[in-house]
């Protein structure tokens, strides 16, 4: 009895781990995703230009 418990605890840590392996390779890939969209302070402050002139014309 205690060797199919041992077989049964084995099989579900097995699954657990893919599982967290999956769940952690998506969170990767999210965080990749917001890495990407970062912008340098140049490009910060053309953009900040292009608003504020954008916010003068529509007021």
């Amino acid at each position: 009895m205690a060797e199919d418990i041992k077989e049964i605890l084995t099989e579900y840590k097995e699954e657990t781990k893919r599982h967290f392996d999956v769940v952690a390779e998506r969170l990767e890939d999210k965080i990749a995703g917001v890495a990407e969209q970062k912008v340098g302070r140049d490009e910060f402050v053309v953009l900040e230009k292009r608003v504020s002139m954008l916010e003068a014309k529509t007021k």
